[in-house]
This record gives structure tokens, C-alpha cells and sequence, in this order.
């Protein structure tokens, strides 16, 4: 145990894999729903942990793109970007761990707006170098990084048809940004720039060494797609309005995250949103629907996250107690994507 990081712990889940591949498959799910009535809400579904079923009951108002409410509520962009944030700093715990490095403080701000940029503030026994080498490895082994660098498939199913979009035009531009610092283990909190009441609690299930404070970052992403396609959608239909849901699931190869396996993808694997309308009286026509679910999709920034690649752009404000000047950056610099 170091820095509160159960490193034992995650060897067993490597020792698991390894004798039975089938340990080796997580797969999480969020749902969002948009109703006339109740607004957006956005909830994490059950986890299957390789052949665990892990209960998962999180939900949470979440505020549409533009809209600024003042309960502070996240928009979905805010989620995802928790989510790509919050595995970034869990791999970076659970690497400098598995190093002997003990972390004092570890911050990590993230926007998204034209491409996404982290700015990385670290202080820990390390030396410099080996900060940058676990940085390095963050930027090859986190999931949800490699998510948004590589192109991800993403595939929408509707009553009776599918489509996939891996390389689609779209028209949606949104800027937002997090900050996200450790608090101890796999525990981080994630906090806007809009209002103080506006913090999210990051943590992983009790099967992986978390203990259940809050979704963890695959999770974040995918309430943050559901969330976003399902206010999409609502946008798009118009009147009569529809109480539209998604549900976004994705699966992640473990043995890839933890290096067990050299050919295991560390990107989620399998992302896939099920559309549907809560009332099938209403359900528009075949045509129609297929109609509003393509714009709706042209308009989900977090679904183009995942299919076209984005470079990240890692500043430095500080590492390994560096505190002079010349050790420090200027913040995070977006990168076109």
C-alpha cells in the first residue's frame, strides 16, 4: 500500500488475467434520459468486472450544452472531460505507485475546445525525470486517453436500424474545462470553473480497489455521450417533445492498462449508444427518426471525441516540488484536433 493505492491488489487482477483471459473484460454502462418534465439526467448502470457483476447506482442532473443553471450542474462535456481527466491522474497514482514515488500533491486542469489540453501540477519524492517517464505512460496506457487520440468506432442503434460513425462531419464546437486533484488511492474530485457547488466525487468500485464514492472514469465518459446525444436528440425531434433516453455501454481489455498483455488495445473497446423513446406511441417514423438521430449525432462534441483523433496537448506547471520559474509553463495549450 502506497499513497492509499492498493498496488497488491491490482497484481492479483494481473495474475487473474493472465490464468483466466475472460477476468480480463470490464464492461460499464450510463444511461441519460431528456425529459419535458425532469430535464436531463444522466445515472451509471451495473459493471460487469470480468465475471463480476458490480451494482452501480450513481445518477445526477446534468445541465444542456450553453446552459448555465444555477445549481451548478455538469454539462456532458463536463463529464467526459472528468472522465478523461480522472484516468489520466489513476494512472498516474497507480504507475508512480507500483514505483515506489510518493505523491504529496497531484492536480490536473483539462479544457476542450478546439482540441483538449491538460496542465499537470505534481509534487512528489521523484525526480523530474521519472515524473515525465510516468507521464509518458500515462499518455500510452490510460484507456480513456488513448480513447480521444485514436479514432474509436462509435456505433448507434434506433428501433430497427444501426449506424456507425467513425470519421462523420460534425458541426459541434463546445469549450469547457475541469479541475481535478487526488485526494488519496483511486478517490479524486473533480470541480468547474462556473460554481463552487459544482464538484464531482471520482472513485472505482470495491472490486478494484476503490470504495464506491462516486462512478469511476469510464463511467463519466459514458454519461457524458449519453447525456450529450439524448439533449441532442431532444433538440433535434422539436414538437410534439419526446422523452428521449440512451444508454452508452463500452468495454475495456484491462490486461492492456495494466501491461499484462502487449497486444491487449488500451482504448474502449465496442462503444455503442441504444436510442429509444419512452412512449412507443409517439416514436416518430422510421425515416424521421433516422433523420433526427444523423443531426443529432453531428451535433454531440463528446461523440466526437471518441471518433476522430485529437491531439493532447500535456503542459507542466510544476513537478517533483520544482518551484522556480523556469520549471514552469505557461498552462494548458489547446491543440487543434
Amino acid at each position: 500500500m502506497r499513497n492509499s493505492f492498493n498496488t497488491a491488489s491490482f497484481s492479483e487482477v494481473v495474475h487473474e488475467t493472465r490464468t483466466d483471459p475472460a477476468e480480463a473484460h470490464y464492461r460499464y454502462g450510463a444511461e441519460a434520459e431528456c425529459s419535458p418534465t425532469r430535464g436531463l439526467t444522466a445515472r451509471v448502470r451495473p459493471a460487469i468486472l470480468g465475471t463480476v457483476k458490480s451494482a452501480r447506482r450513481f445518477e445526477r442532473p446534468v445541465a444542456p450544452p450553453g446552459v448555465v443553471v444555477p445549481t451548478g450542474e455538469p454539462t456532458p462535456m463536463e463529464l467526459a472531460l472528468t472522465g478523461i481527466g480522472s484516468c489520466t491522474l489513476k494512472t498516474l497514482i497507480g504507475g508512480g505507485s507500483a514505483r515506489g514515488v510518493e505523491f504529496e500533491t497531484v492536480r490536473l486542469g483539462i479544457e476542450h475546445g478546439d482540441g483538449v489540453g491538460y496542465a499537470l501540477d505534481i509534487e512528489s519524492d521523484a525526480s523530474p525525470e521519472l515524473v515525465r517517464e510516468l507521464i509518458t505512460q500515462v499518455e500510452t496506457y490510460s484507456p480513456n486517453h488513448r480513447t480521444v487520440v485514436e479514432a474509436i468506432p462509435v456505433t448507434v442503434r434506433f428501433p430497427r436500424a444501426a449506424l456507425q460513425f467513425s470519421a462523420a462531419e460534425f458541426s459541434a464546437e463546445e469549450t469547457a474545462m475541469r479541475r481535478l486533484r487526488w485526494i488519496s488511492g483511486t478517490q479524486f474530485v473533480s470541480e468547474g470553473a462556473r460554481d463552487s457547488a459544482d464538484v464531482l466525487r471520482v472513485d472505482q468500485p470495491k472490486q478494484l480497489a476503490g470504495v464506491d464514492w462516486g462512478p469511476n472514469p469510464q463511467e463519466y465518459l459514458l454519461m457524458g455521450m449519453a447525456a450529450d446525444l439524448a439533449n441532442a436528440l431532444a433538440d433535434q425531434a422539436g414538437v410534439p417533445p419526446l422523452t428521449w433516453r440512451v444508454r452508452a455501454d463500452a468495454r475495456v481489455d484491462v490486461r492492456g492498462l495494466l501491461q499484462a498483455d502487449p497486444a491487449a488495445p488500451i482504448p474502449l473497446q465496442d462503444v455503442r449508444c441504444t436510442v429509444s423513446v419512452l412512449s412507443a406511441e409517439s416514436e416518430p417514423a422510421e425515416a424521421a427518426l433516422r433523420t433526427i438521430v444523423q443531426e443529432a449525432i453531428r451535433r454531440c462534441a463528446v461523440i466526437r471525441l471518441f471518433a476522430q483523433p485529437h491531439r493532447i496537448a500535456v503542459s507542466q506547471l510544476r513537478l517533483s516540488g520544482l518551484a522556480s520559474e523556469e520549471d514552469r509553463s505557461a498552462g494548458p495549450v489547446l491543440a487543434r484536433g
